[in-house]
């Protein structure tokens, strides 16, 4: 058993005393941040500082400063988000972006005199450099000092079932064809023959000894995980505090979780990489060569705010999925706070619930702004008498309940977090007699419990969407003024909702070039240059780290013969680099370039040998008369090679199609029928509450993407037909819920083509 303690943190090297290092470093970072800062500011930072002092977290905001400062130094895009984002001491020591006061954040939320465990900071790292800031975290405090947080890995219903099966003697096929017929939750009914779509009694008794051993071990932990981003930091050897092992490439981890290292008295510190954040760093580098090094996004910016408006973000950090843009349209941001509104609003709760209709109607003065209670009129305004974010819940605790700040933290823990039962029960008594001590009519008190326990299901941290509103704004920026670079570093970054070929097809929709890989050009990654985005060699399949490194190094290259005579590869690497038109700067003739470099690549001493790196005149005069490439044959080898097409749309193989616009599905009817040609780019499967798949197709076409809907019966019926083709045409309706267009398919198909290579490949 371990001894509980309260919040063990790391001797940090300062000179003089700590409190007064912070209060100078939050005064120092405010006026460096806000030099025009105003008396609220002040008033603000000093209240801050002081509850840090007393609950003893004045350390902890050095170490997470330290680390920031790091990363400033070394160039390293860092950016804390969460509730943090509400404290002005964070935004202060560039801990965080936005500005608490004037997005109106909530310190509270983040850390109150009420709260004994340690404020939580999670700190977004450009991916790239992640390990740097590890790196300097495990130097600064000592290897033996550090470790990563495990997490443990739990037998959920599926995985409790396999491995039951296994010991009972079923073969894996007999496990997976059982397993796929398994409701959402197998293991949770009394009576376990509905647990599965069993087709007869024999097959009931089979299984029925294997689902009693899996409800045996059904949550129990299964093995050790590494937590994503959890580091923990310890004043003496980690050893004198928790268990540790060595995880499978070597790395030290706890032999704890999150949750026992509270109770221990460990704190978490979360570094986690972030893809969205390297594209804002490589935007920023590029413009910035062109701009000059004094370069800033300017606020409100009007292009920015109609790209919004238009729904047109694929690319765009945390606003880019088919329901972010549908909730873009149906928003029309105007402002910073809008786009964390939409953040907010997109979590499925709010719209089952149908708060996010009524938000909507009453934001665009459809009808009018109704506030529970008066009371409450202060704290709802902004989200027209709709309780969106979790802050909420901290100020409607006060206003109605007269609760103070510990049991305002303990309500919206309670809502948000889910507590048992009788704490809930016991609760919702405190609050109904606070509101009844307070003036207000237990009829109202009592539809305003019910409201905050319904917000539950889709309630936000305002905080932590106004951290990722601000960079997504950013993102959208470079993408309104800036098309070209953005792409570049959205595929160069390869993250983001989409795979590449979706920002291949985007690029191109903004009127970009994309070119394959280029022999003197390109990149082992893509590169935007020349005003082009160059596909990176390393996209190039078969290509081996140490053939892109004799590439750069060996640059440039005059012909065939040349690169030849100066990188050694294999004929697999040659002939792919060749059909992708890696050279096609050199020779446009694709078959022409693999018959030199059968000449040249064949014979065993070489041509540099033989004939000084020339092919012979009577070499090249014995060619026969070679077929060039067909634009099928280029699609067929861009697909297989690079897996997307760079030199053309694949849509234009096709003279006959028709391309399809958002703008005209949104003009229709609710249950208008369909008939939509497109190129199937994505498709997202998840399981209903009841275990039967349905999936979500993005099609491109060309103009825009449309996103297709398929549902448990149809997707069983036409999976066969979406694992296979690419090209295809959906029969379908229109559902218009909430404002949004969505497109059902009752019936989906390839496309009449006559070629019979458009499958998946």
């Amino acid at each position: 058993v371990f001894p509980e303690r309260k919040n063990i943190l790391p001797d940090i090297a300062v000179d003089g005393d700590h409190a007064e290092r912070l209060t100078n470093d939050a005064l120092e970072g405010l006026r460096r941040r806000r030099p025009d800062f105003s008396g609220p500011y002040l008033a603000r930072l000093k209240y801050e500082l002081s509850v840090i002092q007393r609950t003893g977290f004045v350390d902890y905001f050095l170490i997470v400063g330290q680390i920031i400062d790091f990363c400033r130094r070394e160039g390293i895009t860092a950016v804390g988000r969460g509730s943090a984002a509400g404290s002005l001491v964070s935004y202060s020591l560039g801990i965080t972006e936005v500005d608490p006061i004037r997005e109106k954040l909530y310190f509270e939320r983040f850390l109150n005199e009420a709260r004994s465990d340690c404020p939580d900071v999670d700190l977004d790292i450009d991916w790239r450099r992640r390990d740097d800031v590890l790196d300097f975290v495990y130097r600064t405090y000592g290897d033996d000092h550090v470790a990563m947080m495990a997490s443990y890995i739990h037998f959920k219903p599926r995985l409790a079932i396999r491995e039951s099966a296994k010991v009972f003697g079923h073969s894996p096929d007999e496990i997976d064809n059982y397993v796929s017929r398994l409701s959402t939750h197998p293991l949770e009914r009394g009576d376990l023959s509905g647990a599965g779509n069993v087709t007869n009694r024999a097959e009931w008794e089979r299984y029925r000894p294997v689902l009693e051993a899996a409800r045996g071990i059904y949550g129990l932990p299964r093995h050790l995980g590494i937590h994503p981003g959890g580091i923990v930091i310890t004043p003496d050897p980690m050893t004198d505090y928790v268990p540790l092992e060595r995880a499978t490439k070597g790395i030290v981890v706890t032999q704890c979780d999150m949750y026992q290292a509270e109770k221990i008295g460990l704190v978490k510190i979360d570094i986690l990489g972030q893809r969205g954040l390297a594209v804002i760093a490589d935007c920023y580098k590029e413009i910035r060569k062109i701009n000059g090094d004094d370069f800033r996004i300017p606020e409100n910016d009007p292009e920015t705010y109609r790209l919004l408006r238009s729904g047109k973000t694929i690319g765009v950090f945390q606003i880019e999925s088919p329901g972010m843009r549908a909730m873009l349209r149906d928003l029309k941001p105007e402002e910073l706070n809008d786009i964390t509104l939409a953040l907010s609003l997109i979590r499925p709760g709010a719209s089952e619930s149908g708060m996010k209709k009524i938000f909507l109607d009453r934001f665009h003065k459809k009808t009018p702004t109704i506030y529970p209670h008066k009371n409450l009129e202060s704290v709802l305004k902004e989200t027209c008498g709709v309780f969106i974010y979790q802050e909420q819940v901290l100020l409607a605790g006060q206003k109605i309940a007269g609760f103070n700040l510990a049991a305002s933290d303990l309500l919206r823990r309670a809502i948000t977090k889910g507590r048992k039962k009788g704490d809930r029960k016991q609760l919702a008594r405190r609050f109904l007699e606070g509101a009844r001590q307070k003036r207000v009519d237990e009829r109202t008190a009592q539809d305003i419990f019910a409201q905050l326990r319904q917000f539950a299901s889709f309630g936000f941290c305002k905080a932590h969407a106004a951290t990722y509103g601000f960079l997504a704004y950013q993102s959208a920026y470079f993408k309104a003024h800036y098309p070209g670079i953005f792409m570049s570093a959205v595929l160069q970054n390869d993250g983001g909702y989409y795979p590449s070929a979706v920002y291949v097809a985007e690029a191109r929709r903004l009127g970009i070039t994309v070119h394959p890989p280029d022999v003197n050009l390109s990149q082992s990654n893509d590169s935007w240059q020349l005003r082009k985005i160059f596909l990176g060699v390393g996209r190039v399949k078969e290509i081996s780290n140490t053939t892109l490194a004799r590439i750069e190094k060996c640059r440039p290259f005059g012909s065939l013969a040349d690169f030849l005579s100066k990188v050694h590869l294999s004929e697999r690497e040659m002939e792919n680099l060749i059909r992708v038109g890696f050279f096609d700067s050199i020779d446009t003739s694709r078959p022409r370039l693999l018959w030199h470099y059968r000449l040249l690549g064949k014979n065993k001493k070489r041509t540099d040998d033989l004939f000084g790196g020339q092919i012979t005149t009577h070499a090249l005069n014995s060619m026969p008369p070679l077929i060039p490439f067909s634009r099928l044959d280029v699609f067929k080898a861009e697909k297989n090679i690079l897996e997307l097409t760079a030199s053309f749309h694949p849509l234009s193989l096709f003279t006959t199609y028709k391309p399809v616009r958002t703008e005209e599905i949104y003009r229709l009817e609710n249950g208008a029928p369909l008939n939509l040609s497109g190129w199937l780019a994505d498709r997202k499967r998840i399981k209903t509450c009841d275990g039967k798949s349905m999936v979500f197709l993005t099609f491109d076409s060309l103009d825009d993407t449309f996103e297709v809907v398929l549902f448990p019966n149809t997707y069983d019926q036409y999976a066969a037909a979406i694992r296979k083709y690419r090209y295809l045409t959906v029969e379908g309706h229109v559902n218009m819920a909430d404002g949004n267009a969505a497109v059902i398919a009752d019936r989906i198909f390839p496309s009449p083509t006559g070629l019979k290579e458009m499958r998946y490949v």
